[in-house]
């Protein structure tokens, strides 16, 4: 869920809400927010039925399940008991709000498909369906989409933002900054493409320069839960715990349930040789992401330095299940293997000297 999650956060837009709230939104805000677009999807659902091919009408109707779709999973990160009633389409378990937010970006690619057919070069259908496919970790689909309105219009920002994000996802670093760099040009004060851009230069080590865009996304938007949760990562790297830990402090009073946060703090605590606390922010990272292999692995690090080696072999050899070339895990792994192999020897040398 971690894509759709950062893709939401990234929709202030999109979703027509006032720039500094778009981080605090309430659950009642959402449900009059959902009220509005349900309403809206009934609106388009009759005009279709009288002009089926009308790419206008489709290509709203595919934005407006675009957009539940992203509300329904902003819904999710609640985790307060819910009372419904009975009719509404929304449900509280997760994995059922999961599965609709699902559904309905596939119905918005199915609106979006048809309004491009009758209007193949249609600017905003273009925009809207290759950054719905961005959202559902297609991004092969997205770039395509992204590239074809770019080559119409080559300075849209929005685009270059998107693309500049799916480049990222797929490790075209070079790419993605290009992208970015150019976005920053014509809107440099977008905390999104801010943010985007700081994550970039964090992942490639250059370091001093996610500090400043990230520092300068949160100057524009304070409680930008993942621009904080980015400069916390860049602040553990370059080990400035305090700063790291304030920022995902922080970033957890906002969203106490976020798992890349605990994952983040946990290891910021593990780095710190806080262990309990470390265990207790990836327990919980855990509980909600239960198969994220770098999670796993620092957990399962934390328990080798707590000398719980069964515990830690646990953890990294179902990282490695999940991602068989995870750095962390198999650094960590090794650890393990050297351990006992100085436990073997010793136990050798004692009982040779027994003898």
């Amino acid at each position: 869920m971690g894509r759709y999650k950062e893709a939401l956060m990234d929709l202030n837009k999109s979703l027509e809400i006032e720039s500094n709230n778009a981080w605090v939104i309430t659950s009642e805000e959402i449900y009059y927010m959902i009220g509005r677009y349900e309403e809206a999807l009934e609106n388009f659902n009759k005009s279709l039925k009288i002009k089926p091919n009308d790419a206008f009408e489709l290509r709203n109707r595919g934005a407006t399940f675009r957009v539940l779709g992203t509300y329904e999973e902003w819904l999710a990160t609640f985790k307060e008991p819910l009372e419904i009633e009975s009719n509404n389409k929304l449900v509280s378990r997760d994995q059922e709000v999961v599965y609709l937010k699902k559904r309905r970006y596939y119905e918005a690619i199915a609106d979006l498909n048809k309004s491009l057919e009758i209007e193949p070069n249609n600017i905003n259908a273009l925009r809207i369906r290759g950054e719905t496919y961005y959202m559902m970790g297609k991004d092969e689909e997205a770039l395509a989409d992204l590239n074809q309105l770019l080559e119409i219009e080559p300075t849209d920002a929005f685009a270059l933002r998107i693309r500049g994000s799916v480049y990222r996802m797929m490790d075209r670093y070079s790419e993605s900054l290009a992208d970015l760099n150019k976005s920053l040009e014509i809107k440099p004060n977008n905390a999104i493409a801010l943010r985007h851009r700081g994550e970039v230069y964090r992942l490639i080590e250059r370091y001093k320069e996610s500090l400043e865009d990230l520092t300068k996304a949160l100057e524009l938007e304070p409680n930008y839960v993942w621009a904080l949760n980015n400069r916390g990562d860049t602040y553990r790297m370059i080990k400035k715990y305090d700063e790291a830990l304030a920022d995902l402090n922080k970033s957890l009073e906002i969203e106490p349930n976020d798992a890349w946060a605990l994952s983040n703090r946990g290891e910021t605590y593990r780095m710190m040789n806080r262990y309990e606390e470390s265990l207790a922010d990836l327990n919980k990272s855990l509980e909600i992401e239960s198969d994220n292999a770098w999670t796993l692995g620092s957990r399962g690090s934390t328990y080798r330095m707590m000398n719980r080696y069964e515990d830690s072999l646990a953890d990294l050899t179902k990282a490695l299940e999940i991602e068989p070339n995870n750095a962390f895990a198999l650094e960590s792994y090794e650890k393990i293997g050297e351990y006992e192999n100085r436990v073997n020897l010793r136990n050798y040398y004692y009982y040779t000297d027994w003898r």
